[in-house]
């Protein structure tokens, strides 16, 4: 039903049936939002006897309510209690008193609870202005008025509140729902809110840039959660981009998809991405997550660039996004050790491993120091710890072996299989450099297509670029245990590598590679595996 069906007359004759026959009837009124949330609430099933019981005790709580704030205002705190039903007496003294007052507001209260709701009085309007007097006789039907007036404008507010209630909820059912709490990342949600926040005027696109499992889809359901329940947006839209079995969705399906989730509906052109989205006033809120192809991530953004709505978006991939128009990019780091620890924790709680969630820092140490923060990992590391001991989990992830493997493989197979033959050789130099780092190569020295696949390196997120006087590049987490792992396995031919044993070549025979700075690192990528391979070796 609409609002427009909460009107003076229709409280009003709610009121008098009540008042009759103890029921309000089939009233408009029984369709309330209000009134199936605080059954369903409640416990009780939503059916039309218990529609207009409710109907019936949600009008009478309001008069109440509303009497014994006035009293309280008028006569003082002392007045705001209700006579005992079972004393009449004092129930028409308090009523008298309502009326020595003047108030047109409280005279209003206590002539709809009294002739309405206090049934068990007996009382109609003629009875009500014979025992009140001459003085009130001519404005008591006025003052009744005023009374049902009020009782009308607090169901209006009930109503709006639960309907505002009953979207939020629906809306949240979009959003993923929080497997872990969301440690250490306050700062991050700070500063999403200052470009998604109420005195945002928008549009903005917004990317979040981290690692395979650091915790983006976590930050961007706990802000899009945020934002919801702060009123923020009034619609919302949330899209895995990875959630085929074959790999990412196409850039067209993606924001059509997010589109057509939006209330206010909208089209989506075949290859430009969306053409029209009228939304007017209202600010919607489109999240698109797992966005980890290079490709479909800058088309994704060219297309939200252009729709007329929504207002805001949110992209969360491991993709550098260096050639993606983004105007935001935020970072989102491993977790510090006090929060992985308090993750950790949590995580073996949650497992039933009280011992081990109880140990001390010192004992948990070794896992920590081994995922590095990485929250994806902690959690798997508490699911092994289950079957093995903490030094045996560390050393597992630290080697990329036994279960470790089953949850680092995942990370990274399917980037690493689509990345080309350069830019993996590129992230080989890293791995192989003392330190893991490369710093930025002199480009007269090692050629455009160097400066390419590092470039693409560092888009597909395979590499992380460290600003600086001289940025240097070091291997995303996992990554270098990823290839090491593979390589170990003989997984060459499933990660896209050459079983041929050809050296990995990307320009010239004297091709040299950026040295880590102060270090002894090999010149060239070849010198850079060998040193690699050599120290896998042992």
């Amino acid at each position: 039903m609409t609002f427009e069906a909460i009107t003076g007359r229709t409280v009003r004759d709610a009121l008098r049936q009540f008042s009759r026959d103890r029921s309000t009837g089939m009233t408009p009124l029984v369709d309330l939002e209000t009134i199936g949330r605080s059954l369903s609430t409640a416990g009780f099933r939503v059916t039309d006897a218990t529609r207009r019981f409710e109907l019936a005790r949600v009008l009478g709580e309001i008069a109440e309510t509303e009497l014994l704030r006035l009293r309280a205002i008028v006569i003082g705190v002392e007045a705001a209690v209700l006579a005992d039903p079972a004393d009449p007496v004092e129930t028409m003294d308090r009523l008298v008193e309502d009326f020595a007052h003047d108030r047109a507001d409280l005279e209003g209260a206590s002539a709809v609870y009294h002739l309405y709701i206090r049934t068990d009085l007996g009382l109609g309007l003629p009875d009500l202005a014979d025992f009140l007097g001459d003085r009130h006789r001519r404005t008591l039907q006025r003052r009744l008025q005023r009374g049902v007036l009020m009782i009308t404008t607090r169901l209006l507010e009930l109503e709006r509140t639960a309907r505002i209630e009953a979207r939020v909820e629906r809306l949240a059912r979009r959003l993923p729902s929080a497997a872990a709490p969301l440690l250490g990342r306050h700062a991050l949600l700070s500063r999403l809110g200052e470009r998604v926040g109420p005195a945002v005027e928008g549009p903005s696109i917004t990317a979040l840039r981290g690692e395979a499992g650091v915790g983006k889809s976590a930050l961007a359901a706990a802000f899009a959660h945020r934002a919801l329940d702060r009123g923020w947006v009034d619609d919302i839209a949330w899209v895995d981009a990875s959630r085929t079995e074959g790999g990412a969705l196409d850039a067209a399906s993606i924001l059509r998809d997010a589109v057509g989730q939006l209330d206010a509906g909208g089209t989506v052109g075949d290859h430009d991405g969306p053409r029209a989205a009228c939304f007017g006033d209202r600010r919607a809120l489109v999240v698109i997550d797992g966005l980890d192809e290079p490709a479909v991530a800058q088309a994704v953004a060219r297309g939200l660039a252009g729709i007329g709505g929504p207002r805001f978006a949110l992209l969360a991939g491991r993709v550098g996004w260096a050639d993606t128009p983004v105007p935001r990019v935020i970072d989102v780091p491993p977790l510090g050790r006090a929060d992985a620890l308090t993750l950790l924790r949590h995580e073996l709680a949650r497992r039933g491993l009280a011992g081990a969630s109880n140990a001390a820092d010192d004992a948990l140490g070794p896992i920590i120091g081994a995922v590095g923060g990485h929250p994806g990992a902690i959690r798997h590391a508490a699911a092994m710890l289950r079957a093995s001991s903490i030094a045996a989990v560390a050393r597992d992830l630290e080697e990329g072996v036994g279960e470790a493997a089953d949850y680092i493989g995942p990370l990274w197979r399917r980037a690493w299989a689509e990345a080309p033959p350069d830019t993996r050789s590129v992230v080989r130099a890293s791995i192989g450099s003392d330190g893991g780092f490369l710093d930025e190569p002199d480009g007269s020295r090692t050629g455009e297509r160097f400066d390419a696949a590092l470039r693409d390196a560092v888009d597909r997120g395979m590499l992380i670029r460290y600003g600086g006087a001289r940025p240097r590049f070091q291997a995303a987490c996992f990554l270098a245990r990823f290839v090491c792992m593979a390589e170990r396995t003989a997984e060459r031919s499933e990660i896209g590598d050459s079983d041929a044993g050809e050296p990995i070549v990307i320009a010239a025979p004297d091709f040299t590679v950026g040295r880590a700075r102060g270090s002894h690192a090999p010149a060239s990528i070849d010198a850079a595996l060998s040193v690699r391979n050599a120290a896998s070796a042992r």
